[in-house]
Formats: structure tokens, sequence, C-alpha cells
């Protein structure tokens, strides 16, 4: 494997032995299930404190 655009290190790397294709992708399943965990953690939490919310910005409704 080798390093992404931002310079980061690779996830994994493996070290030692010869890992069969079925072994790489059930590492990489897991990986991506695991990310897409974390980011769907993330949509779900509301922002810290709502500071993100809008909400209060929109007016009420006119009455007539």
């Amino acid at each position: 494997m080798t390093d992404d655009v931002a310079g980061k290190p690779p996830l994994f790397t493996i070290v030692r032995g010869d890992a069969q294709p079925e072994e790489v992708a059930a590492l990489a399943a897991v990986i991506a299930a695991l990310a897409a965990r974390r980011r769907s953690e993330e949509i779900a939490s509301p922002g810290v404190g709502g500071w993100r919310d809008r909400s209060h910005s929109l007016r009420s409704e006119l009455q007539p």
C-alpha cells in the first residue's frame, strides 16, 4: 500500500505472510463497515450546544 495524497500513512499494512485475496477483502469490508458506522454516528449526533441550528434566524409565521 502507498501513502495517500495527504501524506498520511496507510490504514493497515501486511507485514508478514502471504494474505489471500479473500482475507484482504474481508479486512477491507470490516474497515469499510466501521467507517460507515462512524460517519452515520457523526451525522446523527447534533452539534455541540446546537450552535449549528439556524432555526433561531427564521422568522415566525405571519399572523393576519
